[in-house]
């Protein structure tokens, strides 16, 4: 798609995000809500705490030296498997060669109405963000005559941006593009997340079978964008669930 897209011939590209749904309230963590509490009706019980360890025992697992399970599906990212899994060397060469970028999202709530606009692409290194999205748009919480805007800022695998230059760049950058002006600036603030995007090396393809295949060998399963170090939203993992269910 991107390579027809370059040399001009049409093409639809990404075609399930054309039409999508989305929650009308609260953004798209009531998907993750929703889907908490039909788990706890099933009966699961969350223990809210950090895997640092899990082993295999016979025919079970343990987890952090203190919970006992029976099955273990793991959604963490592929990076952070061996340690935890106490996997072979070669596992763990294979993860150290997966890259990723993080990625820093300013949001901005402006007192003026969105556009009729969704999301914005700038292929333009003068600018520090690569996309820009008008979030307000997505659902019914923004009040009457307001809008928020969401940017989205990449960085090579561990870097520790300065989140308050980020954010003076970002809102630099949208006033240079004619997108807002100072004096609609309500509020501004950003949130750095360490794995943003997986990146796709030349070896991505065998260094994660590798590490799939070995959590495989002792009975694990392992999905999501991360748990397969793939570039997939929800609408992808979700298929990928109902396929292993």
């Amino acid at each position: 798609d991107v390579v027809n897209a370059v040399a001009g011939i049409p093409t639809v590209g990404y075609r399930e995000q054309a039409l999508f749904y989305y929650p009308r309230r609260g953004g798209i963590i009531r998907q993750w809500e929703a889907a908490y509490r039909c788990a706890e009706a099933l009966g699961v019980v969350f223990l809210k705490d950090t895997v640092r360890e899990v082993k295999r025992v016979s025919d079970y697992y343990v987890v952090n030296g203190r919970v006992r399970a029976d099955k273990v599906i793991n959604t963490l990212p592929l990076k952070e498997v061996p340690l935890i899994f106490n996997l072979p060397d070669d596992v763990f060469k294979a993860a150290d060669r997966l890259d990723y970028n993080s990625v820093v999202v300013v949001g901005l709530g402006l007192k003026r109405p969105a556009p009729n606009q969704h999301w914005i692409y700038v292929p333009d290194k003068h600018f520090i963000f690569h996309r820009y999205a008008w979030i307000s748009n997505y659902g019914e919480d923004t009040p009457k005559n307001k809008s928020s805007l969401v940017a989205e800022v990449t960085f090579p695998a561990n870097s520790i941006p300065d989140l308050d230059h980020v954010k003076y760049e970002v809102v630099d950058g949208l006033i240079r593009l004619g997108i807002i002006n100072e004096h609609e600036l309500d509020v501004v603030n950003a949130w750095y997340h360490r794995y943003g995007y997986p990146i796709y090396t030349l070896t991505h393809t065998q260094d994660t079978s590798i590490i799939k295949n070995a959590l495989s060998e002792i009975g694990v399963i392992t999905l999501g964008r991360w748990g397969e170090w793939q570039y997939w939203n929800t609408d992808k993992i979700y298929e990928r669930i109902n396929e292993l269910s």
